[in-house]
């Protein structure tokens, strides 16, 4: 059986959280951990290397008092950091914000944040419901899973909520897709949804062991440069502080 569960260590002094899930396999239990550190989360929407005209759409679509904010990807792609660094920019005193999570990834200050446990039958729906009595302005889900989610959630967007969700699909385009799939009627999607961004995460190149070397004529036309002989980029040679990925 699948077991899943959390712990908290100090780490040089910072808590670290972890999200373990065990799999009885053949061959012995197989052990997957996940590590949250709070310490290291980029939840400035500022910060996360959006595009200026990018960024400036993300603002005026959480600005708005109500509408569905969608963001897509694939697993591990910062869809959630996404989600939390918009509450945060969002979140005021006189403004009622709710979340339903699966699980709840970090704590925000002045935010109302529920875990979801399906086998107590606490769904997403069940916790969208349940909301909408608390006179909610903001709420986000963690995901999108099923028709009575996004029907909940479509019904809150339209009657004056601000609601924010994740969808697992690889482009923008596909999570409207993906809605009709799920037996949303078009006309409700263009109704409700105020924007959808699809995302994926760059790799940094590691500061202890980045080296800089010259731009060749190869690299600077792939780059659509002009080449002079004194271009400049950097890379990462590995190390034992990035695990020699670089």
């Amino acid at each position: 059986l699948l077991q899943d569960g959390r712990f908290k260590a100090k780490i040089q002094q910072r808590e670290v959280d972890f999200r373990i899930s065990v799999l009885a396999s053949s061959n012995g239990e197989k052990v997957a951990l996940r590590v949250l550190d709070k310490s290291q989360a980029m939840l400035d929407i500022d910060k996360l290397g959006f595009e200026k005209n990018t960024l400036e759409n993300i603002k005026q679509a959480a600005d708005r008092p109500h509408g569905m904010i969608l963001s897509c990807g694939p697993t591990g792609c910062g869809k959630t950091t996404t989600l939390y660094s918009i509450l945060k920019f969002v979140d005021s005193p006189e403004k009622n914000i709710i979340t339903a999570e699966d699980p709840v990834e970090y704590q925000l200050e002045g935010i109302n944040q529920l875990a979801v446990r399906p086998a107590l039958g606490l769904t997403f729906a069940a916790a969208l419901r349940s909301f909408l009595r608390q006179d909610p302005d903001i709420i986000m889900v963690g995901e999108i899973r099923d028709f009575d989610t996004v029907d909940i959630a479509i019904k809150a967007a339209l009657t004056g909520h601000l609601v924010l969700s994740t969808l697992h699909t690889t482009t923008a385009a596909g999570s409207i897709i993906r809605l009709v799939n799920m037996g949303v009627e078009p006309f409700l999607i263009t109704s409700s949804v105020v924007m959808i961004a699809a995302q994926r995460l760059v790799r940094r190149i590691c500061e202890n062991c980045k080296e800089s070397y010259k731009i060749d004529q190869v690299a600077a036309k792939k780059l659509n440069l002009k080449y002079d002989g004194k271009g400049v980029a950097y890379r990462g040679k590995g190390c034992k502080v990035c695990q020699n990925t670089g």
